[in-house]
């Protein structure tokens, strides 16, 4: 097989070398001061072709051999142009731009005549209208790479060849292909918390949708920073055109734009957040975690550059860099330091190109967890960006280490399915018959009830394969000859089995209709055992639209989990896929290589070895919902304690970690019999007790009831909301995923709770409060009932959710109610359901005052109150705007309580700075003052 990949390197390599290119590498510097100008633009006038200098001003760029009679041009911002023929360049040049001179009493008229926010209306019209941006289908194809350094020693690189498909530039983009992908990634050495955390997003999309969204298009410019006064900076030259500098700088922060003086077209944007690295309270981003840190980027940089090409500008490099520290607050020192990078290069613009094999990539998946093959042919005329040196010592002692080995890497190969997946677009509530088939309790599903489940699962990581049978145990509430289960439409059912008969079955996507022998009375008691195998869904498709996420750990084991909250435990195995229905107990047989382990819920009853494979059983001895149940695979060591609450109860405990995580482990283990303990202060005994409390490392974190996933890192905030799901979610659960506010926000609050209870109330306030920015306000929290409506920006159920319980919180003004009330919904709702007006109706009795208003407000609008307070000679006066006339909400304010209405009312408050800062704090409000 080795000399056989040998030679198909060499194929390529040879194919690629007769494409003939022409490589010219160099230098661009300051002609003046002979400093080096990073990210200049180097490209083949009037063409794609082209590539950025890097922070030392170096390039290298291949030009096809076609293309030797056109023109190089190098442009710079406020400087002249360089041109060039390709013919008359040497391989190596050094460029010296001259400074471009503006003369400013040319075009001061001008100036005069428009004001910057005029110049900025105008860039809005240019932009809502779409004109001179792309409104048909077309393909960009680029460079992306992606750098993690921790305490400041490089961790990754990533690099990949990308194809990006869209119809327009005035919304997110989603259809991306990677067409080639190389990874450097040393996970051992990445021990920074704030890195690791970044690893589960997809950067790609981020840094995309980032350079959309700072251009304020369409809806984003409610939210767009760019609402902020921007006055006329300069005027200078941009690419052989006049542009006008917009800019706004304040303490912390700089916004720039680039805008053409004739047809207001946007070329670039830039943002700079940067304080001093023990400037704390001033940090981008910043939150507190458990360990009393408060942790943020002290330096935000992201800038989006935009080409004309046949009249349309597209994107062109995009980059963002961050530098991050962790303030220890009770040493006063700084605890940790990171960086994160990420640029997308633009080499090659193609129109009337439409997607045909694409991934579907999403938010939450990062690409520093893809495995995929390495072809070091592919890179050698591809146009990317020069290494700087510490890039390069990384990609080079990695290349060397595959040239000796004579191997791809990584060597696991990503697996390509012919699937679709059927999900409406639930951002504009446009949803499909396949989401109210799922989301619906069809009769066929409601007319009979689980008591059991009992799968049988041989599971495959490598093939990513899994085959296996689920006897699903259940009582007929409504007499039926014909029942419904779930299963993704792409495995394979082998047979569906009842007494020993085999039945007939019919498919409809995901649905699968059983045709039973005879109508089944009411009471009566049966079981169907489905047989069945296949690729589950893929969490590349989407972490909220999956089966399984399968990945390798750092010594190239296997490491797996299912993975399914959202699509449903029909993912991966057949499945009454609704929420409304729990078993009482389940079972889990799971045969894996015999190297590995395989984890699940509840208690391990037994172990079995014999050819070469290990099954593990696991009995659930309490009610459980489907997407609950699951599987978790890794080369796992397993440590037991005991944890005695607060009745003198004993629960015991696991914790299951990879060998080379151990000290990890037990760095960040230990917090969690405290944890523990808080939780049962605030909410009442761990809800699981007979089948044990264990901690998962994992691919991915998920409250998987009984045994939490919290990811690969015991990052100790993931601990505390999985965990905290145990109680919001697993005991008290909903029956429709339009109201998975209730999990998410309770869990994510709960977060604050233990903080406060360990670090004291201004910390926990403070965790909280800085979840504010992440708040969007772009879709209401509670979804559309029986759509299944999961799949779309769920960040408003967490962050939103909990600071709106938090404003309750203070609003109620009496903590030993407030607290009680939460305990007894965990108490009356134990092993139960809940739904947002079972919950709200039981909120408004227990604390003794209709609160409908304030819900209505927060959960069914995407407006945050405004207290409006003006100053007149008289005194202060206060009222709400931006809600409803019926909204109310007292505010307490020192010791005084105010109940500001929708009219302006006189307070003998005086509002001084501290006191809105207060009021901020503590509630999820805007303040707007009037004539102070």
């Amino acid at each position: 097989m080795k000399p056989l990949l040998t030679i198909c390197f060499a194929l390529i390599s040879i194919s690629l070398a007769a494409q003939n290119f022409i490589t010219i590498s160099g230098k661009i510097t300051n002609a003046n001061s002979a400093q080096p100008l990073p990210f200049c633009s180097v490209f083949i006038k009037g063409k794609s072709v082209g590539t950025i200098t890097n922070v030392e001003g170096a390039f290298k760029l291949n030009i096809p051999e076609s293309l030797r009679e056109d023109t190089l041009a190098v442009t710079y911002v406020g400087f002249k142009n360089f041109y060039q023929p390709v013919s008359d360049l040497p391989e190596a040049i050094t460029i010296e731009l001259e400074e471009a001179i503006v003369n400013l009493e040319e075009v001061a008229v001008e100036t005069k005549r428009i004001s910057a926010d005029e110049i900025f209306e105008r860039v809005l019209e240019k932009v809502h209208q779409e004109v001179g941006y792309p409104t048909s289908d077309f393909k960009l194809s680029g460079f992306y790479r992606e750098i993690h350094s921790s305490e400041s020693q490089q961790t990754g690189v990533l690099e990949c060849a990308i194809n990006i498909f869209d119809d327009r530039l005035t919304r997110d983009f989603k259809e991306i292909d990677i067409t080639n992908f190389r990874k450097i990634y040393n996970r051992q050495q990445n021990t920074d918390q704030f890195i690791k955390a970044k690893e589960g997003h997809n950067h790609l999309l981020l840094l995309l949708n980032g350079g959309i969204n700072l251009i304020p298009i369409g809806s984003q410019y409610k939210r767009s920073i760019w609402k902020l006064s921007l006055e006329i900076e300069k005027v200078t030259y941009f690419n052989d055109r006049l542009v006008y500098v917009l800019s706004n700088k304040s303490y912390g922060r700089e916004l720039r734009l680039l805008v053409d003086t004739e047809n207001y077209s946007v070329y670039k944007n830039e943002l700079i957040m940067q304080v001093d690295e023990t400037d704390h309270e001033n940090y981008a981003w910043r939150t507190v975690n458990p360990q009393g840190e408060k942790c943020g980027a002290m330096l935000d940089h992201q800038g989006y550059e935009y080409r004309e090409m046949n009249g349309k500008l597209f994107p062109y490099y995009f980059f963002r860099r961050f530098d991050y520290r962790c303030y220890d607050l009770k040493t006063d020192t700084i605890s940790a330091k990171s960086a994160f990078s990420t640029e997308l290069l633009i080499n090659q613009v193609e129109e009337s190109v439409v997607a045909t094999s694409v991934d579907k990539l999403r938010r939450k998946k990062g690409l520093i967890n893809r495995n995929e093959p390495y072809d070091s042919a592919f890179w050698q005329y591809f146009n990317d960006i020069q290494e700087v040196d510490f890039e390069k010592k990384l990609i080079d002692e990695k290349l060397e280490y595959v040239a000796t080995t004579n191997s791809t890497l990584p060597t696991k190969q990503v697996k390509e399915y012919d699937r679709t997946l059927r999900i409406g677009n639930h951002t504009t509530r446009e949803f499909t018959r396949a989401d109210t088939l799922y989301g619906t309790l069809t009769p066929e599903l409601a007319c009979y009830d689980v008591n059991y489940y009992d799968l049988t699962l041989d599971i495959d990581p490598g093939e990513e394969w899994v085959k296996g049978s689920s006897a699903t145990h259940f009582t007929v509430v409504e007499a039926t000859n014909r029942i419904r289960i779930d299963l993704l439409e792409y495995l394979k059912i082998n047979s569906i089995q009842f007494g020993g008969t085999g039945l007939a079955f019919e498919r409809d996507l995901d649905a699968v209709y059983i045709s039973l022998p005879d109508t089944l009375k009411t009471g009566t008691d049966a079981k169907i055992l489905v047989s069945y195998e296949g690729h589950p869904l893929d969490a590349d498709f989407d972490i909220w639209a999956s089966g399984f996420l399968w990945q390798e750990d750092s010594e190239g084991q296997p490491f797996a989990q299912s993975l399914c909250q959202g699509y449903g435990a029909k993912a991966w195995w057949p499945v009454k896929n609704h929420l409304s229905d729990e078993p009482d107990s389940a079972s889990v047989h799971v045969t894996v290589p015999e190297e590995l382990v395989a984890v699940s819920n509840g208690n391990l009853a037994e172990t079995e070895t014999s050819d070469g494979k290990s099954t593990y059983h696991w009995k659930v001895q309490h009610p459980i919902n489907n997407y609950n149940l699951a599987v978790h695979i890794g080369n796992y060591e397993n440590v037991r304690s005991e944890y005695v609450n607060q009745s003198r109860d004993t629960l015991t405990l696991d914790y299951y970690f990879l060998p080379q995580d151990q000290e990890l482990a037990e760095k960040k283990l230990p917090m969690v019999p405290k944890m523990l303990a808080v939780y049962e202060k605030y909410f009442g005994p761990y809800p699981f007790g007979n089948d044990g409390f264990k901690i998962v490392q994992s691919p991915y974190p998920m409250e998987h009831q009984s045994c939490v996933a919290v990811g690969q890192y015991f990052d100790e905030q993931l601990i505390l909301h999985e965990t905290a799901h145990e109680w919001w979610g697993n005991s008290v659960s909903i029956t429709d995923n339009a109201d998975v506010w209730i999990h998410e926000a309770f869990a994510t609050y709960a977060e604050s709770l233990y903080i406060e209870e360990v670090l004291g109330y201004k910390l926990g306030q403070e965790h909280l409060n800085a979840r504010k920015s992440e708040i969007l306000n772009d879709h209401p929290i509670v979804g559309a009932e029986g759509v299944n409506h999961f799949h779309y920006r769920i960040e408003d159920k967490y962050f939103k959710g909990a600071l709106m319980l938090n404003t309750l919180r203070h609003a109620v003004n009496d903590d030993p109610l407030w607290f009680s009330v939460l305990k007894d919904i965990q108490t009356n709702f134990r092993h139960s359901f809940i739904d947002t007006k079972t919950l709200l109706n039981y909120f408004n009795t227990k604390l003794g005052t209709d609160y409908s208003s304030f819900f209505n407000q927060y959960l069914r609008t995407t407006k945050i109150p405004v207290l409006e307070v003006k100053k007149s000679a008289e005194g202060f006066e206060n009222r709400w705007s931006d809600t409803s006339s019926e909204f109310t909400m007292p505010i307490k304010i020192n010791e005084a309580v105010i109940s500001p209405s929708n009219q302006w009312q006189k307070t003998d408050v005086t509002f001084t700075d501290e006191i809105i800062g207060q009021l901020k704090g503590r509630y999820l409000i805007k303040v707007n003052t009037i004539a102070f």
